[in-house]
């Protein structure tokens, strides 16, 4: 049995408790969104080729206002969303965008974009594999 005396806290190696106050600041605070508004634009633009193409291909449906409705709020809430947090006075200092980190490592620019916009452009050739299938019945 262990009694009091034989155990303290304070027994930790001298450079494990000074190596972790010797770690250096950062000197410039983290971006807000890494994403550049680039990526941003071409995903609302996706989004809004994915309305148009519904437009299109259901114009004169009875149930298209309720469509229109619902994209539109989904789209203004998903792209509105982090415009709105850039722009509440966190403004830092814009740097050139060289990929972002991820725990598999750092990914170059051409693969996040790659990775960012591929569902937005699923979305857009939906709305056109569907305005083609309404188009041929």
């Amino acid at each position: 049995m262990m009694d009091a005396q034989t155990f303290r806290f304070d027994d930790r190696p001298a450079d494990l408790v000074t190596g972790l106050s010797q770690t250096p600041a950062r000197e410039t605070p983290p971006p807000l969104f890494e994403l550049p508004s680039v990526i941003f634009a071409a995903m609302a633009v996706a989004y809004l080729l994915f309305i148009a193409a519904m437009l299109f291909s259901f114009g004169s449906g009875a149930g298209m206002p309720l469509l229109l409705g619902i994209v539109g709020f989904y789209l203004l809430m998903y792209l509105g969303t982090p415009a709105v947090l850039a722009h509440l006075g966190l403004h830092r200092r814009a740097t050139p965008f060289r990929g972002i980190d991820t725990p598999g490592g750092r990914m170059s620019p051409g693969a996040v974009l790659g990775q960012v916009l591929v569902v937005p452009a699923c979305v857009a050739g939906f709305g056109f594999a569907i305005g083609v299938i309404v188009a041929l019945l």
